[in-house]
């Protein structure tokens, strides 16, 4: 297949970038995060958490819930219609948003440079999947959209 170089530019650095933001978070912000995994919830209140104490805090089990709920109906679209996705990669979409989740945050809030996962998404799917063109698509939208949402 002919790529135009700009376009093969952008699939390497997408590539680099991903791999980049993971190997950052890990190298330079993995103490920073146990730390605050750790802490959470004896934190020393700042400004933004003394705010949010005026408003009721939402349970636990909704979070949970909500999860489940959005996993079933996720599935129930995979299944239900003719989408080409297996329900195994249906997780596998799900499981490679939420690694990224983290390492892209992180990069967004330090650089405001957004990372999405809108290239690596399809070239793994294709190799999961090979001949669904349909699944592929189907794939990268749940990978792509639930880290962007994210």
């Amino acid at each position: 297949m002919f790529l135009a170089p700009t376009f093969a530019l952008n699939y390497g650095l997408s590539f680099a970038a991903l791999t980049a933001a993971i190997m950052h978070v890990i190298l330079f912000h993995r103490k920073e995060i146990w730390y605050q995994f750790k802490n959470s919830r004896d934190q020393e209140p700042d400004i933004h958490l003394r705010l949010m104490k005026n408003y009721k805090e939402a349970p636990e089990w909704w979070y949970g819930a909500l999860f489940l709920i959005s996993i079933a109906f996720g599935l129930a679209s995979v299944l239900g219609y003719d989408s080409q996705l297996p329900w195994w990669a249906f997780f596998v979409s799900v499981i490679i948003a939420v690694v990224f989740v983290l390492p892209t945050c992180i990069i967004l809030g330090i650089t405001n440079v957004t990372l999405s996962l809108n290239v690596l998404s399809p070239f793994l799917a294709g190799f999961m999947i090979p001949g669904k063109p349909i699944g592929v698509m189907v794939f990268k939208v749940f990978s792509t959209i639930t880290l962007g949402q994210a």
